[in-house]
């Protein structure tokens, strides 16, 4: 009787997709937090340059 209650939720296509966007929005926020340090290290090259120049 439970087993025919529990349905497997990734059998549904909502939770499939719920679950697909789950793990790119991790990975999207990995990728994310590396490019914004990187853009922060070039932002403090072009200060440093512009600082020197004055």
């Amino acid at each position: 009787m439970v087993s025919e209650h529990t349905i497997n939720l990734l059998s549904i296509p909502i939770y499939q997709q719920m679950a697909r966007i789950f793990y790119v929005d991790r990975c999207m926020v990995k990728w994310a937090g590396m490019l914004l340090s990187e853009h922060n290290e070039q932002m403090k090259e072009k200060e440093s340059k512009s600082d020197g120049s004055r």
